[in-house]
């Protein structure tokens, strides 16, 4: 519905249960801009923070679907963290075709990193 009356939007980012919600988006996206019922969304890249990939059975299906994942991704893992361990969010960014990895030591949160800010900025550019 938000992308419906809110879109179009260039891209997803989501932080933890938000980045595992926003990897599904990805999955569903319209890869020739055209939305359909089962294919509603369209935008180019998704940028992910101590994300994991669903393990619902049904959910997990639509991982399958290689194509959809051909969008740029920048994940953003924590070496530290504790609720997601950095496998899982290495195993979600296996899931896209050219994921970009940046890696920090701030455990489960939104790193505050300067660099962080310079790579994202980098990233954005390239997409929009």
């Amino acid at each position: 519905d938000v992308f419906e009356k809110q879109g179009p939007f260039d891209g997803v980012i989501g932080f933890s249960q938000g980045a595992a919600v926003a990897s599904l988006l990805s999955g569903l996206r319209a890869i020739d801009g055209k939305p359909t019922p089962e294919r509603p969304f369209t935008f180019n890249f998704a940028i992910l923070i101590s994300g994991f990939p669903s393990t619902d059975p049904v959910l997990a299906k639509i991982y399958e679907e290689g194509e959809h994942y051909a969008l740029r991704s920048l994940h953003i893992i924590s070496r530290l963290d504790s609720i997601v361990p950095p496998a899982a969010s290495e195993a979600l960014a296996s899931r896209f075709q050219k994921p970009e990895i940046w890696d920090h030591g701030e455990g489960h949160v939104i790193p505050k990193d300067p660099e962080l800010g310079r790579i994202l900025m980098a990233f954005l550019r390239l997409n929009v």
